[in-house]
């Protein structure tokens, strides 16, 4: 189950940043047959289409859309960007140091 948003704008946020972080460009560009490089503008359509929403305020207001981002974008990236990380983007229950991603 996802626990409520401490911000009303959490997903949205997070959303907004992963498109400009270069390692989740490098991630969706791995995922590409063939390898793509990624773009800000293309990982925002990537989120899009994975959530099925038209724009990514609506992962804070969609439950569905907000189970997507969690299931196919967030959990996959910080698995792949922490290996050894448990599902949740902590090690065994317990954060990583400098807190969570």
């Amino acid at each position: 189950m996802i626990n409520k948003p401490k911000n009303p704008r959490d997903l949205c946020i997070m959303a907004c940043i992963f498109c400009r972080e270069p390692a989740f460009l490098a991630w969706l560009g791995q995922l590409a047959t063939p390898h793509v490089v990624f773009t800000e503008a293309m990982a925002k359509d990537f989120i899009l289409e994975a959530c099925g929403v038209a724009s990514r305020n609506d992962l804070d207001r969609n439950p569905a859309a907000a189970e997507r981002f969690h299931e196919l974008v967030r959990k996959p990236y910080l698995a792949w960007k922490n290996p050894g990380a448990d599902a949740d983007g902590t090690y065994d229950g317990f954060a990583p140091p400098g807190g969570y991603q």
